[in-house]
């Protein structure tokens, strides 16, 4: 429920670029489990192109997905929409005709999803309240003597909570609103005028020097300085509902930021590793002080309540090969996490859940054979109108080796741009598919991964096997 990344102001020069080389992520102490961090992660395909926002506990991901429209290397607008991914796939959120660009910030447990929209001629704070299949739009009010509303974040009561404001001359108001009781002040009810930058499930919300909750008017517990070395207070944030945060802190010289972990009592732990300020933001924090971030397009987790660091990519499934964190976004209490997985050379809109090891009746998928041909037309050569033709051939076994006939396989040719080239089919008596697929030539590099295997009375094991492979396509035949 922290600010989208898309509404940053500052600039990086090119010496800040310079300086901003990041720190090895290794990272030292001594760790206790958490239960909201599994122990290891499986993949939920979401999207081959887009960004993530956030995600509740029912694993609803709400972000922003990249509309494949056969673009190749030449595109220049890439085409997206804002939506919601859960049981039914990804739900486009509704739009009004004069609103141009949709920034997200949060999801209710509820599965209410609030954001700002842009047009011409105005900046609205909006809620998208779930009804039937659908979502109804409801739009933030402007208090006395502003113009504009922006929305920061939303609790599991469905409190919103932003900002009005006025050009000129200049007006700022902190609010809270909600369904039934509208717009409040939150200065009326003792909180600072400051903008509020996010809020956890129960309300408890950070603001620019320190935090407070919507259920105790007039308490406002500001936070310590920043250990020596670090400037604070650190304008990239999350919360959880004991006033613990993530802040991302500089140095006070270039914009380089740094993840802190910062204890209610006052205390702060600095987490290792930094990154550029374009490149990096605050995930999230649980209640149990499990920090997620990302530092100059490399995810992390720092495990609480006593942190040990290391890479997302750290905790993926072997079966996913060499696939990385690229984007770390906020980890619900029961171990979802929404991300961005470099999965073959490109980001790809995931949800994380926690591995669960097959016992019996496993299915277990090999890919056996990967292979990607650049296939040029003679009579008009080049990449207009060539084509890339790609076969994988796929062994399917039981947990004990004999082949597995009848499963029916999802797989996805992905592009670095993005295609989402879905393909089914079943496995023969041998257990063993080809899966063949043709698209735009020059798009870089091909991937196939494996999303699903479904049996009746089986199930698809994701800790084992491989599932996804990568290459650059080539003028080599690609063969059976």
């Amino acid at each position: 429920m922290q600010r989208a990344e898309s509404i940053r102001r500052l600039r990086v020069t090119l010496g800040a670029l310079c300086a901003a080389v990041i720190f090895a992520s290794s990272f030292a102490g001594v760790a206790t489990a958490s239960e909201a961090v599994p122990r290891m992660w499986v993949v939920d395909f979401l999207a081959t192109s887009g960004q993530v926002v956030d995600i509740n506990d029912a694993g609803q991901v709400i972000g922003e997905r990249n509309i494949d429209e056969g673009c190749d290397p030449f595109c220049v607008i890439v085409p997206s929409e804002a939506g919601v991914w859960d049981d039914r796939g990804f739900t486009a959120l509704p739009t009004k005709p004069d609103w141009g660009t949709i920034i997200l910030e949060g999801i209710s447990a509820d599965g209410w999803i609030v954001g700002t929209v842009y047009s011409s001629s105005d900046i609205r704070g909006v809620v998208w309240k779930p009804n039937g299949a659908s979502y109804d739009i409801l739009e933030i009010p402007n208090l006395t003597d502003t113009d504009f509303s922006t929305v920061t974040g939303i609790d599991d009561s469905n409190r919103v909570i932003g900002f009005n404001n006025r050009i000129f001359p200049t007006e700022h108001k902190p609010f809270v609103w909600t369904e039934a009781g509208g717009l409040v002040d939150l200065t009326d009810l003792g909180f600072p005028a400051d903008t509020p930058e996010a809020i956890s499930s129960n309300g408890t919300v950070a603001y620019l020097f320190g935090w407070y909750q919507l259920d105790v008017p007039g308490v406002v517990n500001l936070n310590t300085a920043t250990p020596p070395g670090f400037a604070g207070p650190g304008p990239y944030m999350a919360i959880n509902d004991f006033g613990d945060q993530v802040r991302l802190v500089t140095d006070g010289h270039e914009p380089v930021f740094f993840p802190m972990r910062y204890t209610n009592a006052g205390d702060w732990q600095y987490l290792g590793g930094a990154g550029l300020e374009t490149s990096t933001r605050a995930g999230g924090i649980t209640n149990n002080l499990d920090i997620t971030a990302t530092l100059s397009n490399s995810g992390w987790i720092a495990e609480g309540p006593i942190w040990e660091g290391e890479g997302l990519g750290e905790r993926l499934s072997p079966a996913y090969g060499d696939a990385t964190g690229y984007d770390a976004g906020p980890l619900a209490e029961n171990g979802q996490m929404a991300a961005r997985l470099s999965i073959g050379k490109a980001p790809r809109v995931v949800r994380l859940v926690a591995a669960e090891r097959c016992q019996s009746n496993c299915i277990r998928v090999d890919i056996v054979r990967f292979r990607s041909q650049f296939v040029e037309d003679p009579a008009n050569p080049g990449c207009t109108s060539g084509r890339n033709r790609s076969l994988a051939r796929l062994r399917v076994t039981a947990e004990n080796g004999a082949p597995l006939a009848g499963v029916m396989i999802t797989g996805r040719f992905l592009t670095e741009y993005r295609l989402d080239g879905v393909v089914n089919g079943t496995t023969d008596a041998n257990g063993e598919l080809k899966l063949r697929y043709s698209s735009a030539a020059c798009t870089g590099a091909m991937t196939f991964l494996v999303s699903g295997a479904e049996l009746a009375g089986w199930t698809f094991d994701r800790t084992v096997g491989t599932l996804q492979q990568w290459l650059i396509p080539s003028t080599e035949p690609i063969g059976e």
